[in-house]
């Protein structure tokens, strides 16, 4: 394809090595990007991004084709269709809200597809008492405490980010006590991934 006429989504690695990035977990906002290159000289999105059943969804919300990398989050991989049905079973006046990384099963059966942030805004908003979560389980800690007269339930334990836990208050304080590790980014790289960067951000007004 020639340069310029494809969008791409890339993953936080890759965004010093596109031209045109977007790397926004807002489906309105990838809604109505679809929108405005209807008829612009756009091909195809192109997404390279690891995580194909996210990537599957914005294709069905968005209508445009879109080249998937195989791939998928291994957090995510692990809430199922069974375990979202039987919490509804047991919890049927919740609402159920998922991350759009889950399978598109486990999608099919949400009342909301949120981003993280999403969630924290939907969870304030709704009157529902009781809410069952499809996302990696930290965020349950952050939801209770926003919000203690509501219930949230996970759909599994099991889903936990090991790249996530590799952070904690101990490493930080180390961090902030040494003022260390320094990373250090070739000026080469430094302008391509700010020229990404300000392009997301310009996107996302």
């Amino acid at each position: 394809m020639k340069k310029g006429n494809v969008l791409i989504f890339p993953d936080k690695t890759g965004m010093s090595q596109h031209n045109n990035s977007c790397l926004s977990w807002n489906i309105k906002k990838v809604r109505l990007f679809a929108t405005l290159l209807n008829g612009s000289g756009f091909k195809p999105v192109i997404v390279t991004n690891n995580i194909e059943h996210y990537v599957s969804y914005v294709e069905s919300k968005t209508g445009k084709e879109m080249t998937l990398w195989p791939g998928y989050c291994p957090t995510h991989i692990r809430i199922i269709p069974e375990y979202v049905v039987r919490l509804k079973q047991e919890y049927p006046e919740a609402k159920v809200m998922v991350h759009p990384e889950c399978h598109p099963e486990v999608i099919a059966l949400a009342d909301e597809v949120l981003s993280t942030s999403g969630m924290c805004r939907f969870a304030g908003e709704t009157d529902a008492e009781d809410i069952i979560v499809g996302t990696e389980i930290g965020i349950i800690h952050r939801l209770r405490k926003e919000n203690p007269g509501k219930r949230f339930i996970p759909v599994s334990e099991q889903a936990i980010c090991p790249r996530m836990k590799l952070i904690n208050l101990e490493k930080i304080f180390w961090s902030l006590e040494d003022m260390a590790p320094v990373v250090k980014v070739p000026e080469e790289i430094q302008i391509k991934a700010k020229r990404a960067v300000d392009r997301m951000l310009e996107i996302g007004r």
